[in-house]
């Protein structure tokens, strides 16, 4: 009879195992990886604690042992499965992964590389709710996210996603940072006369206000770095650098809404000094003396900023130039003149 109830006992645990194994899905049929380590753990772990407790009569402490210990194993294990998506979205789209990060709108292409990485439809749907992505889904588009693998739930939330989103709170205006020029002799720049500032510049704002004045006859330098994205659609070359796309132009017919920068580098950084200033372009890097005082705006050249997202890092040093040293007069001759 004790041979025939540790039979049992066992037969018992590894049918709960099986069970718990089979059941780990989501409503959508995917696998949920963290719970899914987690049952499977306590699985394994109460059948076995029902044999170790069987050899001592007492099965069922024993297996409600095991399960506890199993459940904890298990969901570290399920942890470690989560952890290794997002090793897969870093080595597959990597700038997809830091816009989840830092809760940024997501493009089709963002959406497609989740769901390839194995991500779960209820987190994708909450990163695009907690991002406040809004799409307009086309025909083309749907039928692209379906044969990329995306799940037909995902799409039907994309495209009821509302218009009207909270907006997110404005950002903190960019921190200036002060920092004394260096004298160079015989002229250059006034030590402490400005100084320089560095911050992100949104990519959805046209015409960023940077809180910076120039005066008149102060030399400027402004350099930037980074990708924005000028897109929510599927599109390869959604990501531009502040050298905005030289191959493309503002007079390009298939534009029909016309840049805030006509006539220069499309998608790239330009800038103007007051509101009514005549735009200039500025790309990665460009040093000016100015010419007419006023604040300093600076924009990506764009036609249409309700689908940007992003940020560029930009640093601007002003100085006002020192003023020319007069030429040295030469010392009085102290030798006294010849007599007569």
């Amino acid at each position: 009879m004790k041979q025939t109830g540790f039979k049992h006992t066992v037969i018992c645990g590894l049918a709960a195992t099986m069970l718990i194994i089979t059941g780990c899905t989501t409503p959508e049929g995917q696998p949920d990886r963290t719970a899914t380590g987690a049952l499977t753990g306590g699985a394994i772990g109460a059948g076995t604690g029902a044999i170790i407790g069987s050899a001592s009569r007492h099965a069922g402490a024993g297996a409600l042992i095991g399960g506890a210990i199993g459940a904890l194993t298990g969901g570290i294990i399920g942890h470690a499965m989560d952890q290794q998506q997002r090793e897969i979205l870093a080595q597959q789209s990597p700038v997809t992964l830091q816009r989840v990060d830092q809760g940024l709108p997501l493009g089709l292409v963002d959406i497609i590389a989740l769901a390839r990485s194995g991500v779960s439809d209820d987190i994708i749907i909450s990163q695009i709710r907690n991002s406040r992505t809004m799409y307009r889904l086309s025909t083309t588009e749907i039928l692209d996210l379906r044969s990329s693998g995306v799940s037909d739930r995902v799409i039907d939330f994309m495209i009821n996603t509302p218009r009207d989103w909270n907006p997110p709170p404005p950002p903190p205006p960019p921190p200036v940072i002060v920092s004394p020029q260096v004298i160079a002799s015989g002229g250059g720049l006034v030590a402490g006369a400005h100084g320089g500032s560095s911050f992100q510049l949104p990519a959805a704002i046209a015409w960023f206000d940077t809180r910076i004045f120039l005066s008149a006859g102060e030399t400027v330098t402004i350099t930037a770095s980074g990708a924005v994205s000028i897109t929510t659609d599927y599109r390869p070359d959604r990501y531009k650098t502040p050298d905005g796309d030289p191959n493309q132009s503002t007079s390009n017919p298939d534009f029909h809404v016309p840049f805030i920068a006509p006539g220069l580098t499309p998608w790239s950084l330009v800038g103007k000094i007051a509101v009514g200033g005549r735009p200039f372009q500025i790309g990665h890097k460009s040093t000016f003396t100015v010419q007419s005082p006023g604040k300093l705006y600076l924009s990506i050249n764009d036609n249409n900023f309700g689908d940007n997202s992003g940020s560029w890092n930009v640093t601007v040093t002003h100085a006002r130039p020192a003023p020319p040293q007069s030429p040295a007069l030469p010392p009085p001759s102290s030798s006294e003149p010849p007599e007569p």
